[in-house]
């Protein structure tokens, strides 16, 4: 059965590309007072969700987005995996690399 999930984007990564296009508002922690568009998608059953923060994959020598998309292809290489060893390769190799 597949399930919902609704989700806000705090304003420093862009949601990739599979995810319904939202808006990106004010990033979180500014005090401004602003609406956050909610994102909404159906997520297949026994699906891994991956939630992520900028902190996880910035480092020196590449862009955001470029870090970004080194975490989706990690993750995608990782499919099938159990959830301890999917998590501790992502961190791994986020990491290390």
């Amino acid at each position: 059965m597949a399930a919902r999930l609704r989700f806000q984007v705090a304003g420093a990564l862009a949601p990739h590309r599979s995810v319904s296009a939202v808006s990106i508002s004010v990033m979180l922690g500014t005090g401004l007072r602003t609406d956050r568009p909610d994102g909404r998608m159906r997520i297949p059953s026994r699906a891994t969700v991956l939630l992520s923060t900028d902190g996880l994959v910035e480092g020196p020598g590449f862009t955001l987005g470029m870090a970004a998309y080194r975490l989706r292809r990690y993750a995608a290489s990782l499919a099938g995996q159990l959830l301890p060893c999917f998590c501790d390769e992502v961190l791994a190799r986020c990491c290390t690399t």
